[in-house]
């Protein structure tokens, strides 16, 4: 081999025999260093696009997540071309996703622009348009001369601001109104009063105006005649909710209740006060006749009418649908009436109506103290729903035996996962036992996340015995588990998944011993190369410990494995300080100081001068009643927008000192107002940073959905927690094994968690639409909130702004969190306030249902009145209190 190596340099120069040694160097590079190692190692434009193109072609999935990675500068028009000259659907759709990027770099923007759309088409093109540096105006010009309206788009965001006017023009020139309507948001300078009154002059753009309302900033007076005229009930309702029509008419009633205008209920029941000449009474029985069911939802609304008024009204149909109506709502009545109104309906209907009699225990949350004879009767039929619901029930009104022997008899987890609580430990192992014998583990990898660290232990220990090929390919989800037995550890692919996951087992060192004739094959060596760097990335410890004391680091084949641990530790020790994890930085240094890993010396310091504080494990409230998230935060915002003109604490402070002072009615009000504020954000922040870490939690799953397109040895599951009885206690009272660890979890656990996840979000694989960058910032955010060291206030706006691949953060968890298609709008809305209280409240009117927008429009117009006595109380303290200039004689 010298000979071999010695011939192929005789006769090169210095220069060529460095270059020949270099390149052999990054050839045995490019096999052992992942992609983001090997870009940190070769910065150099060329060797960092032979690094793209070979991953191009070996590993395409890769560059769609590790994009990022490269230098911006590799994005040139010249890459763009090569890649689309090779016309594969991955070359393409790798422009398409990072065309930012090659924009940034292309020299000829217009010519660019004009390949993207060849390559791309038009819409692609359009929508980076903003992107582009070129003068717009030719191609606006020439954009119109082909336009037709019912083929063309158009986003006006993408295009400056100063051309907005001429397209609406042109828009309005070609009847393109679909188009004007869907854009109205984004056009900046024009006149909303004036275009709706163009539009509406216009014969077939009624209906168009009437679902594009609520974008108009105002409206012309015309459109109000146009639409009563019309009989259009749901522009009238559009108008009302934003405050274009503020006294409604009898007549605007009658024309919203019109049999054929739609989603009208919750709005009258809401707002039939504001409708002239319509009496409560009437209101009631218009509603109950017509919108029963949303009725018993929104009593509140109607405050002469008492519980048991409601009850006989309802129950003087002698139909099924009554009674029915009243169970299925018993939740919105007080707790006395919960099994009244069940029971008077299985009373009177309890044998007929097959279809009430099965949905009725669907209904079930939120209900208490129901009685034996409820349990009874839905027992036979409607276990599942029942277990589901153990908390509906009286103590003792379920038959515990009864109902776990049928749940034992069906084998089935439909509607058992999560694990319900109030189910003994035995009956759940056997009907999941009976669950594997019929259906088999195939459906299960994507609810193993749904368990417990401690349920997972049994779940791997029966899974093994059913189906070994499903349990070590996901072995990850296990933990605890006992050693295999050693035939298993004649099939390959077992033993990789088992070095992979040694962590999983109870005695990684037993199972090493098993593997005792593999240390020397690929897979063992394949296996150690990849936990001794992903152990230390994810915190993983023991597990890094353990594989440190199998790994002679002096041996020379390990040299660079010791310098990619040693990079790898400089760069997680000032993360884990940042995020608030010192002991797990303390153990890390420990354990290079055992080994003989090097640590930068700066750093080192940093981590033996940080305090690990010690924290209680205190239990935390979890808030199951669902919560309305563009509720809580367009009040949120409105608060903030009101105390911005507050007196500061230093301005009281100044105020009695120089002793100024405001009337003794004004002290309180802002007291109260201060109170309610300071109330509303320790709510919100309280459910917000739990509801975040479930989100992250949730996310994760797609780790399974992912592989093999992500690292399969690194799977992070919810960490189990060492708890005392009573905590263990507290625990069962979640179903939901998040809930569950957020219950107990230190801030600290939590922390740690957040870490573990950002580290899996970061790894080269993710889709586009799961998982990646953007989960991996949501989780540095939510870390450094857990920290607790920022006011409420900047916590919650930092959640509100979370961001991931498709939208808001608020869409993972429907059943808690009531997500709105808005909040995405009012997130924009709020970024580009000024204070103005005036654009503000034309935009709650936007956002909000009536009722919501009113409530805070009243709270700012109150502030408004005591602005007055705020500011002159503000310039007198700071006539006072300022610096005073020094006279010398």
């Amino acid at each position: 081999m010298i000979l071999m190596a010695f011939d192929s340099y005789k006769g090169s120069s210095p220069e060529e025999i460095l270059a020949k040694e270099k390149e052999i160097q990054f050839q045995e590079d490019l096999e052992f260093f992942p992609t983001d190692e090997l870009l940190e190692k070769y910065p150099d434009l060329e060797t960092q696009r032979k690094i793209f193109l070979r991953v191009f072609k070996e590993e395409p999935y890769e560059l769609a997540s590790s994009a990022h990675l490269y230098s911006p500068s590799l994005f040139t028009e010249a890459l763009a071309g090569q890649l689309y000259s090779y016309s594969e659907h991955n070359a393409v759709e790798f422009i398409r996703d990072n065309l930012s990027l090659f924009i940034k770099q292309a020299k000829d923007q217009e010519v660019f622009f004009q390949k993207i759309v060849v390559w791309l088409g038009m819409y692609e093109a359009e929508s980076h348009l903003s992107e582009f540096n070129f003068d717009k105006k030719a191609f606006i010009e020439n954009y119109f001369e082909n336009f037709d309206p019912d083929r063309s788009f158009l986003t006006i965001d993408q295009y400056p601001k100063e051309y907005h006017p001429y397209i609406l023009e042109k828009l309005l020139e070609k009847g393109a109104v679909a188009i004007i309507l869907i854009n109205l948001r984004g056009f900046i300078g024009i006149d909303h009063k004036a275009l709706s009154r163009e539009i509406c002059q216009r014969q077939d753009t009624h209906h168009g105006l009437v679902d594009h309302l609520k974008k108009f900033d105002e409206i012309d007076p015309s459109v109000i005649e146009v639409f009563r005229k019309e009989c259009l009930g749901e522009g009238i309702i559009a108008l009302i909710e934003r405050g274009f029509i503020e006294h409604p008419t009898r007549e605007d009633y009658d024309i919203i209740c019109s049999p054929c205008v739609y989603n009208k209920s919750i709005f009258l029941i809401q707002n039939w006060r504001k409708f002239e000449g319509l009496t409560e009474e009437m209101a009631f029985h218009d509603f109950q006749s017509n919108f029963p069911e949303d009725l018993l939802e929104h009593l509140d609304c109607f405050p002469s009418y008492s519980f048991e008024k409601v009850i006989a009204i309802y129950q003087q149909d002698s139909r099924v649908v009554g009674y029915f109506l009243l169970a299925s709502h018993a939740h919105v009545f007080p707790l006395e009436y919960h099994n009244k109104l069940f029971e008077d309906y299985l009373i009177h209907f309890g044998g007929a109506h097959h279809g009430y009699y099965l949905d009725l225990p669907k209904r079930l949350s939120g209900v208490r103290e129901l009685s034996k004879a409820v349990a009874d009767m839905y027992l036979d039929r409607c276990p599942t729903v029942i277990a589901q619901h153990l908390d509906s029930f009286a103590s003792g009104a379920v038959d515990q035996e009864e109902l776990e022997k049928k749940l034992i008899a069906a084998k089935s987890l439909h509607g058992l996962i999560p694990k319900p609580k109030g189910i003994s430990e035995n009956c759940y192992q056997e009907v999941f036992k009976g669950h594997l014998k019929v259906t088999g583990p195939k459906h299960l990898y994507e609810y193993l996340w749904l368990y417990s660290k401690q349920d997972r232990i049994w779940i791997g220990k029966m899974i093994l015995m059913d189906s070994p090929d499903f349990y070590f390919r996901n072995l990850g989800f296990f933990e605890d588990q006992e050693t295999p037995q050693e035939q298993i550890f004649v099939r390959e692919d077992w033993v990789k998944q088992i070095l992979l996951y040694i962590r999983s087992f109870k005695n990684p060192k037993e199972v090493l011993v098993l593997c005792a004739e593999q240390k020397d094959s690929k897979i063992y060596q394949e296996a150690l190369k990849k936990r001794l760097i992903n152990a230390l990335k994810f915190l993983e410890l023991s597990e890094w410990e353990f594989w440190l004391e199998q790994t002679d680091l002096t041996d020379p084949k390990y040299a660079r494995m010791k310098e990619r641990m040693e990079m790898h530790v400089g760069k997680i020790l000032p993360r884990l300080l940042k995020a608030g994890l010192p002991a797990d930085a303390k153990k890390i240094t420990s354990l290079c100081k055992r080994f003989h890993l090097a640590i930068p010396e700066e750093i080192e310091k940093k981590v033996d001068k940080a305090e690990i504080i010690q924290e209680e494990r205190v239990p935390r409230a979890i808030v199951e009643k669902p919560v309305d998230v563009l509720e809580d935060m367009t009040k949120f915002y409105t608060h903030q927008l009101i105390q911005i003109d507050l007196p500061t604490e230093k301005e009281k402070c100044d105020a009695r000192l120089h002793g100024i002072d405001l009337p003794v009615r004004t002290w309180v009000d802002l007291n109260d107002m201060t109170r309610s504020f300071e109330a509303h954000e320790r709510r919100i922040a309280h459910w917000m940073k739990n509801y975040a870490v479930f989100a992250v939690a949730k996310e994760l799953r797609h780790q399974v959905d992912q592989l093999p397109l992500i690292s399969k040895d690194s799977q992070v599951n919810l960490p189990g927690l060492d708890l005392t009885e009573e905590q263990r206690a507290y625990q069962q009272q979640f179903s939901h094994p998040v809930d569950q660890f957020l219950s107990l979890a230190t801030p600290t656990e939590i922390r740690r968690f957040l870490f573990q996840a950002e580290q899996r979000f970061l790894q080269i694989g993710w889709r586009s639409s799961y998982g990646g960058e953007a989960w991996a910032q949501i989780c540095r955010v939510l870390a450094d909130i857990w920290k607790e060291d920022s006011p409420l206030a900047i916590q919650i706006d930092r959640i509100f702004d979370l961001q991931h691949n498709s939208g808001c953060i608020f869409d993972k968890r429907p059943e808690r969190v009531k997500e709105n298609d808005k909040l995405e709008f009012f997130l924009d809305f709020k970024f580009h306030q000024t204070g103005d209280f005036e654009n503000w409240k034309k935009g709650l009117r936007r956002f909000l249902v009536l009722d919501q927008s009113d409530a805070l429009i009243d709270s700012m117009e109150y502030f408004e009145k005591m602005r007055p006595r705020l500011e002159a109380f503000k310039e007198q303290i700071a006539a006072e209190a300022g610096p005073r200039q020094m006279k010398y004689s």
